[in-house]
C-alpha cells in the first residue's frame, strides 16, 4: 500500500462504506458509485492486472467481480478531461430495438453498424461538449443537437435513444434502408450538413493548439452488459458493429480514448458475432488475477480500515514494513493469520485423518481468483477479530478462518451462477444433481456416468414444467468447465491434485476424455456429500499459491 495517511474529507466518506461487518468496505463497486471519494481511496492502483489495461482504447474482459466497474470508477474520477460514461444496460435495449428501423429488414454490413457506433459515441460526446460553456464554436454543435433532437440536459444513454429514434424515423420517411457509410452520412447529416460540421468542430475543440498527437481529450467509458439477453439477430448487428467499432475505428480515431467492458461470461456470444476476430479483437485486455495481487489488494484496504479504527495496530504493522508492495502485502496475512489450519476429513490407509494446509492457500482455494470473492471472505474472518466497541483488530483463529470461509461459499457461489444465468440458465440445477456425485478427482467415464444416471432425469423434468432444458453429454461437461465448477489436473503432490480451471486461462480451456477432472473447492463445499466429501488429497487451483507469478 502507498501509505500517505487520510485527510479529514477522506476519513469521513471511508468511515460510511468501511464498517464493522464489511472491514475491507463492499465488494461490489456498484455500491461505492455515490461515493467517488471513497472508490478512489479504495482502488489500489500499483496492481500489475488493472494497470496493464490503462492505456489504449479497446475491450475490457472479465468475469462478474474481477473489477471492471472499479477499474472504471477509477478513470473516470482521475481523468483530467472529458468523461462521458455509457451504462450499457441502459443503451443497449434502445439499440436492439430501433437498428433494424435504421438499417431496414436485412442485416447491415458490419463496417456501417461500426460507423453508426461511432456517431452515436461521438453524440454523446457533443452533449459532454455542450456542458462546458464559453466557447463560441459550440453553436455549430447545438445546431445540430437540436436538429437530431438532443441537448445538453440529456444523459449519454438518453442522446443514443433520442438519436438512434430519429434515424428510424428519418430512414422511414426516405423509403430505403441505409447500405453504405455515405447513405448513414446522408441520414444524419439533415440538411446543410449539420453531422458533418459539428463533427469538425467538436475534433477542433478536443484537440487545442500544443496538444501532443495521441494523448485523447475525451474519454468515453461503457460498462459490462452482465444482465442482459444477447442472442437476437438483431443483438448480432448490433454487437458485430459495436465490436468492430472498438477494435479499429477506435483505434485509430485518437482523439476518443474508448473503454468497453464485456463480462467473460458472455465472451462467446461476442466472438459468435464478430466478422473478424482476430480484427475486431486485437485490442482486448483481460483481467486475470494471482492470488498474489489479491492479497494486495486485500492489504491496502486493511491498512486503510486499521488507519480509521485502530491505529496502534497501523503503526505497528508499518513499523515492520508490511502492506508496502505485494512481497510485504503477502507478509501481512502471513503474519495475521494461523500458519495452518485443519479443514476436512481426509482418507487414509488405515483411519480418516485430518488435512493439513496454509490459511491463505485455504482461503484462496475457495473463490475462482476474483477481486469480490477474496474481498468477501475476508470480510466475513475479520469482522470475527474486531472489538465490537472500537473495531480494533484481536487474534484471528483457525475457527474464524473455517467459518469465516463456509460462510463465503453460498454468496460467491451465486455470484457464479447470476454471471451465467442467461447463457446457462440450469446451471444449478445440473450441478445440485451431478456435483455430490462426483468424486474429487474423475476420469471422463464417471463423468459421462454421473450424467446419464443423474442429469438427465432433472433434464426430462425441466423439460416437462416447460422449462427447455435440451443438453448433450459434450455440452454438458463443456457448461461445468465453462462456469469453473471442473477443471483439468496438471500435477500433483503427496498432498494436492493440481488442477486448472478455465477462469485462469486466456480463452478457451482443452479439455480432452484423457483428462483426469476435478470439482473446484468452491463447487465441492456447496454441493458436498459422502461422495466427494473425503478423499485422501485436495484439489489446488492453479494460480493459488500467494507466491504464485
Amino acid at each position: 500500500m502507498d501509505h500517505k495517511g487520510l485527510n479529514q474529507e477522506q476519513r469521513e466518506h471511508l468511515e460510511r462504506v468501511m464498517r464493522f461487518t464489511e472491514p475491507l468496505g463492499p465488494i461490489s463497486a456498484d455500491r461505492l458509485v455515490d461515493h467517488p471519494i471513497a472508490s478512489k481511496r479504495l482502488f489500489e492502483k500499483q496492481n500489475d492486472v488493472q494497470m496493464s489495461a490503462v492505456s489504449g482504447s479497446g475491450i475490457i474482459i472479465g468475469r462478474k467481480g474481477s473489477g471492471k466497474t472499479a477499474f472504471l470508477d477509477y478513470l473516470r474520477t482521475t481523468c483530467p478531461h472529458t468523461v462521458v460514461y455509457l451504462d450499457a444496460p441502459n443503451v443497449f435495449p434502445t439499440i436492439l430495438k430501433s437498428i433494424r428501423g435504421v438499417f431496414g429488414v436485412n442485416s447491415p454490413n458490419v463496417e456501417i453498424v461500426a460507423h453508426l457506433w461511432e456517431m452515436l459515441v461521438w453524440c454523446t460526446v457533443f452533449g459532454a461538449l455542450l456542458n462546458e460553456p464559453g466557447d463560441a464554436r459550440l453553436v455549430a454543435i447545438r445546431r445540430f443537437a437540436i436538429d437530431i433532437g438532443f441537448s445538453e440536459n440529456n444523459e449519454p444513454a438518453d442522446i443514443i435513444r433520442r438519436v438512434v429514434l430519429s434515424l428510424a424515423k428519418r430512414s422511414e420517411q426516405a423509403g430505403y434502408g441505409i447500405e453504405t457509410q455515405l447513405d448513414l452520412l446522408e441520414l444524419v447529416d439533415g440538411s446543410g450538413k449539420l453531422y458533418t460540421t459539428a463533427l469538425e468542430t467538436a475534433k477542433r475543440i478536443v484537440t487545442p493548439l500544443g496538444r501532443p498527437i495521441g494523448q485523447a481529450r475525451v474519454l468515453v467509458l461503457m460498462d459490462t452488459m452482465e444482465r442482459y439477453r444477447l442472442e437476437q439477430d438483431a443483438a448480432n448487428d448490433a454487437l458485430g458493429g459495436l465490436i468492430r467499432y472498438l477494435g479499429v475505428l477506435a483505434e485509430n480515431e485518437w482523439l476518443l480514448d474508448v473503454r468497453f467492458c464485456l463480462p467473460a461470461e458472455l465472451y462467446e456470444t461476442f466472438r459468435r458475432a464478430s466478422s473478424n476476430v482476430t480484427k475486431d479483437f486485437s485490442t482486448q485486455a483481460v483481467l486475470h488475477w494471482t492470488s498474489g495481487e489479491l492479497w494486495r489488494i486485500a492489504a491496502h484496504r486493511l491498512a486503510l480500515y486499521l488507519e480509521l479504527y485502530d491505529e496502534h495496530s497501523l503503526e505497528r504493522l508499518l513499523a515492520l514494513n508490511v502492506a508496502q508492495d505485494r512481497a510485504s502485502s503477502i507478509a501481512l496475512f502471513r503474519k495475521l493469520l494461523p500458519p495452518e489450519l485443519a479443514t476436512e476429513p481426509k482418507l487414509g490407509q488405515d483411519a480418516i485423518g485430518q488435512h493439513l494446509e496454509q490459511s491463505m492457500t485455504y482461503i484462496a482455494r475457495h473463490t475462482q481468483l476474483l477481486p469480490r470473492d477474496f474481498l468477501h471472505i475476508l470480510n466475513r474472518i475479520l469482522y470475527r477479530a474486531l472489538d465490537p466497541a472500537s473495531g480494533s483488530l484481536g487474534e484471528i483463529t483457525q475457527r474464524m478462518v473455517l467459518d469465516g470461509v463456509k460462510e463465503a461459499v453460498p454468496t460467491i457461489s451465486d455470484g457464479i451462477r447470476s454471471a451465467f444465468e442467461y447463457r446457462y440458465p440450469h446451471l444449478w440445477d445440473v450441478c445440485a444433481a451431478a456435483i455430490p456425485e462426483l468424486h474429487r478427482r474423475f476420469g471422463e467415464g464417471e463423468l459421462h456416468t454421473v450424467f446419464n444416471q443423474h442429469v438427465k432425469g432433472v433434464l426430462k423434468r425441466l423439460a416437462e414444467a416447460g422449462r427447455e432444458a435440451d443438453m448433450s453429454f459434450h455440452e454438458f461437461k463443456r457448461m461445468l468447465v465453462e462456469t469453473g465448477a471442473i477443471g483439468k489436473q496438471i500435477d500433483e503432490t503427496d498432498r494436492f491434485w493440481e488442477c486448472q480451471f478455465e477462469y485462469s486461462v486466456p480463452g478457451e480451456m482443452v479439455v480432452s476424455s484423457r483428462d483426469m477432472l476435478c470439482v473446484h473447492p468452491l463447487f465441492n463445499a456447496r454441493f458436498s456429500s459422502l461422495v466427494n466429501g473425503t478423499a485422501e488429497k485436495l484439489v489446488y487451483p492453479y494460480g493459488v499459491d500467494p507466491d504464485f507469478e
